[in-house]
């Protein structure tokens, strides 16, 4: 093998690392064969982990009881809307991502949830509804 890696030895190299199993397929299909699906469930419990909760503790601060909570990780009980809901609360994960792994898209300029805030932290002027006046904030 050459010390500059020429195409014909890289073409060795390549089909070494590819007997080996260490290179992945290179079609799209079978890249999509080495993606992981996750269920309503694995998200749950990867929302419950990421806030560092155990099954337990979630089930104390949202008033779900304990089996409840497996069950849901599991795919054993239905997601209701009331559950999706403590859910999100408790942990702060988005409630789309739970539902469907997608995660919301940012929202305005610069990206991010809410606006950007003005960097003036003085009240804009006023106009009163009922006379017409401007008025300026005291």
């Amino acid at each position: 093998m050459c010390a500059s890696l020429c195409t014909a030895c890289l073409d060795i190299v390549l089909r070494k690392l590819a007997r080996g199993g260490i290179l992945l397929p290179m079609s799209t299909q079978e890249w999509y064969e080495h993606i992981p699906v996750f269920t309503v469930g694995d998200r749950l419990r990867k929302a419950r982990e990421w806030k560092g909760l155990d099954q337990g503790e979630l089930a104390e601060i949202t008033g779900i009881s304990r089996g409840t909570v497996s069950h849901l990780e599991l795919g054993k009980a239905p997601l209701k809307r009331s559950y999706l809901n403590l859910w999100v609360m408790a942990t702060g994960v988005p409630a789309e991502w739970l539902e469907s792994g997608i995660a919301p898209q940012p929202d305005g300029p610069g990206g991010g949830r809410y606006g950007i805030r003005d960097s003036n932290p003085e009240p804009a002027d006023l106009k009163d509804s009922r006379s017409g006046l401007r008025l300026h904030a005291a």
